[in-house]
């Protein structure tokens, strides 16, 4: 028979593991308390229900543009980026009204409701990487599902700010590689020297689903994607008007530019 002590023990873990998942909500033009409790009391930026976000959170983003204000890599504003967490899943393509107790994820109208991250950030500055992802080891329980990634412009002088507008996917030891779930994403009007759109390195393995890539543009290789010596798999994706606009002889790849040394190295490509 359990003790009285072993009986509250069981209730305060369970209490302890229903109060982890939580939903934080972000809307830009929210003018309540600003904690992301609920939708009149949205965080108004992206990055600040990152931050508040635990592992088995949720986070659902109003309709609207939010640009990055978080520098990571460099101390200069085009170091802004976003990034992502494990275990923290990120939705856009909301009106800001739904309830998370009734409301199906798939009834969202990402026309409708354009969840934009911007890389953007006026006056013709534009920043790196719109996600920037080095040496974070992300796995797929990082998910990022409906929103529209534009605006990043990776033409910096080291290598590192060359590669990935959209999406940045990097890494220094194996185990320091990303690999994030994407879904029902749009990514559109990135550049870089490579990788106009996303850019995976090697141990860096994305899953990328229902995602369109279209108008993003490589100085060299890459319009949309460049996988380097890895694994990463698209599935149900959506590649348009993507191009690299170098003319070396190593340049190109406009829809994807795929490097690898051995036949075990390369993207697997299913319903595209």
């Amino acid at each position: 028979m359990k003790t009285r002590s072993t009986l509250i023990f069981i209730l305060l873990f369970l209490c302890s593991m229903v109060g982890a998942q939580t939903t934080h909500f972000v809307k830009h033009d929210a003018s309540g308390a600003n904690n992301g409790t609920s939708w009149a009391d949205a965080f108004t930026d992206l990055e600040t229900a990152i931050e508040a976000a635990n592992t088995d959170d949720a986070i659902w983003v109003a309709a609207g543009t939010y640009t990055p204000t978080t520098k990571r890599g460099g101390t200069e504003v085009r170091f802004q980026t976003f990034q992502m967490k494990n275990g923290v899943e990120i939705y856009g393509g909301f009106a800001g009204d739904e309830d998370p107790a009734t409301f199906d994820l798939d009834a969202r109208d990402f026309d409708a409701n354009k969840t934009i991250l911007s890389g953007d950030l006026g006056g013709g500055v534009h920043v790196y990487h719109v996600f920037r992802h080095v040496n974070l080891g992300l796995n797929n329980t990082a998910i990022l599902d409906g929103v529209t990634i534009s605006g990043g412009k990776a033409d910096g002088s080291e290598n590192i700010d060359k590669r990935g507008g959209g999406m940045l996917n990097d890494f220094t030891t194996g185990s320091s590689g990303s690999s994030p779930t994407i879904r029902n994403c749009l990514f559109t009007g990135n550049q870089a020297t490579e990788g106009g759109a996303m850019y995976n390195s090697r141990y860096s393995n994305p899953a990328v689903s229902h995602t369109t890539f279209s108008n993003n543009t490589a100085s060299a290789k890459g319009g949309a994607v460049f996988n380097d010596r890895n694994n990463p798999a698209f599935s149900y994706c959506i590649f348009s008007g993507n191009e690299v606009t170098g003319n070396a002889d190593s340049d190109g790849g406009g829809a994807m530019y795929n490097k690898t040394q051995n036949a075990a190295e390369g993207p697997v490509i299913t319903n595209c």
